[in-house]
């Protein structure tokens, strides 16, 4: 069930194991312990950070064949993910070490993706964590993990060179830095000034929170939203989509 109140107390379902949010699995469990041993002051607000900076850095911005459907431990392998296969494995490693989180999904410009992928249409599904931090008793909201830093720092100024809002995956008033605390964002940043010069608005549709993207995609129909997987032709062409989408990406990064 969808709850779109982001700031409600946070529960014992923001704890819980899921199949895509799989933080028993070994490699999870495994991974997230050699990630906190990093803490120089055992806080839960900079273990928060560590798991944060290796889920942006570790695993490269872009896509591989199985699309949406690819569970966190899953991810660990494949190396390559975009928001909700990221948000799976983010919200993995931090519920593995006690830290509550929640994946709300909304939808975002398609336009955030120019110069790497078309997806042919206006919106595209778009996926954030909020993470509750403890020490400060309070929600944060956050996709700053979703971009590598080294694309964001190319994409950046890709889009000051082209004087364009987003493009490349991420908006350009956006931030992949994150302190624990504040509400950060690499891709939604609805509150830019600069979404004035989008040629529609960054997002039209907030659906709340799910337990994970495959139950928001058991219930896509509630929204008018078709779970692409269940397109036959665009299940067999994705894979050929993505060889330029992430060719595009690490050209970028090499720029």
């Amino acid at each position: 069930m969808a709850e779109k109140n982001n700031d409600l107390p946070p529960s014992e379902a923001d704890l819980l194991a899921t199949h895509y949010i799989d933080h028993h699995h070994p490699d999870i469990v495994s991974l997230a312990k050699e990630i906190i041993k990093q803490s120089k002051s055992n806080s839960s607000t900079e273990h928060a950070i560590l798991i944060h900076n290796y889920v942006r850095d570790s695993i490269l911005f872009g896509w591989n064949g199985r699309f949406w459907n690819e569970t966190a431990s899953e991810l660990l392998n494949s190396r390559r993910g975009y928001c909700h296969t990221k948000s799976s494995l983010f919200a993995a490693l931090l519920r593995a070490v006690n830290i509550p989180c929640r994946v709300q999904f909304v939808d975002i410009n398609s336009q955030i993706l120019d110069g790497l992928l078309d997806p042919r249409t206006t919106y595209v599904l778009h996926t954030y964590t909020d993470v509750f931090n403890t020490e400060q008793n309070r929600w944060c909201h956050v996709d700053s993990y979703i971009v590598d830093n080294a694309l964001v720092s190319a994409a950046k100024e890709k889009l000051v060179q082209e004087n364009k809002v987003i493009g490349y995956g991420i908006h350009r008033d956006g931030q992949s830095e994150w302190n624990g605390v504040d509400n950060t964002f690499i891709q939604y940043v609805t509150d830019s000034a600069l979404n004035q010069k989008l040629e529609r608005p960054l997002s039209k549709h907030v659906y709340g929170y799910f337990t994970d993207i495959g139950a928001f995609y058991t219930a896509a129909d509630q929204h008018g939203i078709q779970d692409p997987l269940t397109n036959r032709l665009l299940k067999w062409i994705f894979p050929l989509l993505i060889i330029p989408a992430n060719r595009a990406a690490q050209h970028l990064r090499k720029q």
